[in-house]
């Protein structure tokens, strides 16, 4: 069911109103019971609202298969000459299974996620991005109360003939994505336990074609219980997971900003530094 409206506040303006019971995409995405509103379909600036009862979204990348599943999505997205987009998601589910090195468990169920992007067409492009999930578990265990993630993805090389759908297939256009700047992860249980990474990875992604280098400060509070918690859910590689909670353990006590252990982590290619001392 598509409807055509005219705008009643700008007579110029045309919106397009649509209902959908069901698409897919096997490649890409899937709806059911989606409703949209599209705002201005005739003008540079467009606004869409939109809902749908089940989401089903699914891409394959230099990392590996993701899928995110989820109920009740409503969002809305504003498109220009660049595309920003707000989301929320019950019944959250994110699938990174395959994501390599492949672990069967690095799944994350949460009962409600929220989304925000933007894609910046520039020079280089770039997406600010905002992530919140709440009461998040794995097939092992509970993990957090709430994970907040924000950084700025960055791909090298794009070109001005580069736009969203190039992101998801083949296509050159957008060039490589390579860095994730201005990063905050910060995950928190419900026992007083949390832990907050501050910092940049530039080169980090398999094809970047660049050296690696990763410099963060990472903070803890009730740092065995809530590295426990992480460690066994396999989010994170148990290897890394124990050098950082060694680390964390090892470094001087500092109850600064209600944090109980803090390091600084750098990665240089295949160098390890904790606080400034070689890893190996």
């Amino acid at each position: 069911k598509i409807e055509i409206l005219f705008n009643n506040n700008n007579k110029d303006q045309v919106d397009l109103f649509g209902e959908i019971k069901e698409l897919k995409s096997t490649n890409l995405l899937e709806f059911s019971e989606l409703k949209f509103l599209l705002e201005g379909i005739n003008n540079k600036n467009k606004y869409v609202s939109f809902d749908a009862k089940k989401i089903i979204f699914n891409f394959e990348n230099d990392f590996g298969f993701f899928e995110l599943s989820g109920n009740n999505l409503v969002g809305n997205t504003t498109v220009n000459d660049n595309i920003s987009s707000s989301l929320k998601i019950e019944d959250l589910n994110i699938n990174l299974t395959e994501i390599r090195p492949r672990n069967a468990n690095r799944i994350i169920n949460s009962e409600q996620g929220r989304f925000e992007f933007t894609f910046n067409s520039n020079k280089n492009l770039n997406a600010p991005i905002n992530i919140e999930l709440k009461k998040s578990r794995t097939p092992i265990d509970s993990f957090a109360e709430k994970i907040s993630i924000s950084t700025t993805a960055s791909w090298r090389d794009s070109k001005s003939s580069c736009n969203f759908s190039n992101l998801f297939d083949s296509n050159d256009q957008c060039g490589v994505l390579t860095d994730f700047l201005n990063t905050n992860i910060l995950v928190e249980d419900r026992d007083g336990g949390k832990f907050l990474i501050v910092g940049n990875g530039i080169c980090v992604t398999p094809n970047a074609g660049c050296i690696q280098r990763i410099n963060a400060e990472i903070s803890s509070k009730k740092t065995t219980q809530i590295f426990s918690k992480v460690m066994v859910s396999g989010v994170i590689n148990p290897l890394l997971g124990g050098v950082l909670l060694s680390g964390l353990l090892t470094s001087p006590h500092e109850n600064i900003d209600d944090f109980d252990h803090k390091l600084n982590f750098k990665m240089m290619g295949s160098k390890i530094l904790i606080n400034n001392k070689p890893l190996f």
